[in-house]
C-alpha cells in the first residue's frame, strides 16, 4: 500500500540500525498518515537536531525500533503530505500495529521470569498490560 509520512533527516533509500549493525528493510519514518510518531531513541534524538523530510512510498512493515518502513521512497512537500493523508490507510496501518502490540504483550507476559512473590507477580502483569494497553489506545483510530 502506498503511504505518505515524514522522518527527521534526509533519507537515502534504506535506514541503518546502528544497534544491530544492519540495514532495515526500508526507509524509516517518524510518522505516517497522521498517526502518532515513533518513540524510538533514534527518532527522539533526530527530532532535536534535524529537520523533517516528507516522503511517499510503499509500506513494508515496521523496523527494529518500531518505526514504519517504506520502500521506493519519493520526497514530497509538507503540503502534499497533509493533503494526501488517507484515514483509511491510517486505520489499516494502525490495525497492523495494534496486532503487533498484542503479539508483543502476550510474548512478554508468557516469557517473563517467574516471580516467587504473588503480589509482585500481579504487579508485573499489571505493568506490562498497562504499558501495551496505553500504546494500543494511542493507535486506535
Amino acid at each position: 500500500m502506498r503511504i505518505v509520512g515524514y522522518r527527521y533527516g534526509k533519507g537515502s533509500g534504506f535506514s541503518y540500525n546502528t544497534a544491530t549493525n544492519r540495514p532495515e528493510a526500508g526507509l524509516s519514518l517518524a510518522a505516517a498518515e497522521g498517526l502518532p510518531e515513533c518513540r524510538s531513541f533514534a527518532t527522539l534524538a533526530a527530532k532535536e537536531l534535524k529537520m523533517a523530510y516528507y516522503y511517499a512510498g510503499d509500506f513494508v512493515g515496521f523496523g527494529s525500533d518500531d518505526e514504519i518502513l517504506i520502500v521506493n521512497p519519493v520526497q514530497i512537500t509538507k503540503k502534499i503530505y497533509k493533503r494526501t493523508i488517507n484515514p483509511e490507510t491510517a486505520r489499516e496501518i494502525a490495525k497492523i500495529k495494534i496486532e503487533n502490540f498484542h503479539f508483543c504483550k502476550n510474548y512478554e507476559l508468557n516469557n517473563r521470569r517467574p516471580v516467587m512473590d504473588e503480589n509482585r507477580e500481579a504487579e508485573i502483569v499489571a505493568e506490562i498490560t498497562a504499558r501495551y494497553d496505553k500504546r494500543i489506545q494511542e493507535w486506535t483510530v
